[in-house]
């Protein structure tokens, strides 16, 4: 299985959903996308996908849930009052060289070896919008913390 990534939204995803000829597509807000149902964004088919694994795999949902990889999600928002977001890029890089890759597609995405970090300016209030995740809520916390004082200047 190959996993393909594209900038937020729901035409983003739709149109390389549609380029790699995907079989399912979604969004970190939880949305799923199946292109046999159409090439939306609908709560009812995930829902249905949820329901039919239900029936095939003839277990609880939790125990289904338990098989999964556990991780932690932390979203802030920073003000950057003057600062460019070029600035920011340069002074994220700074901070984490531990990456193993960096997307820039939309705002910017890096990698590390077991979690992500993912700071994006807002196009209506002058704050990035950061997003952590790692395996626990003391890492993905660290992950923000770090990207925070990073674009404040701070030293870590």
């Amino acid at each position: 299985m190959e996993v393909y990534r594209t900038p937020v939204g729901e035409a983003h995803v739709a149109t390389e959903m549609d380029r790699v000829n995907s079989i399912i597509g979604g969004e970190g807000n939880g949305g799923v996308m199946l292109p046999g149902v159409h090439a939306n964004r609908d709560a009812m088919v995930g829902i249905g996908l949820i329901l039919s694994m239900l029936a095939t795999q003839n277990q609880p949902l939790s125990v289904l849930v338990s098989r999964l990889p556990q991780y932690t999600l932390i979203k802030r928002k920073t003000p950057v009052g003057t600062l460019t977001f070029e600035s920011i890029q340069d002074s994220l890089r700074q901070v984490f060289t531990d990456a193993q890759n960096i997307d820039t597609r939309d705002g910017m995405r890096i990698d590390l070896e077991e979690s992500w970090i993912h700071v994006r300016p807002s196009n209506t209030e002058p704050i990035v919008r950061i997003f952590a995740e790692a395996k626990s809520k003391p890492a993905a916390q660290e992950l923000a913390e770090r990207a925070t004082m990073a674009i404040k200047g701070e030293q870590a």
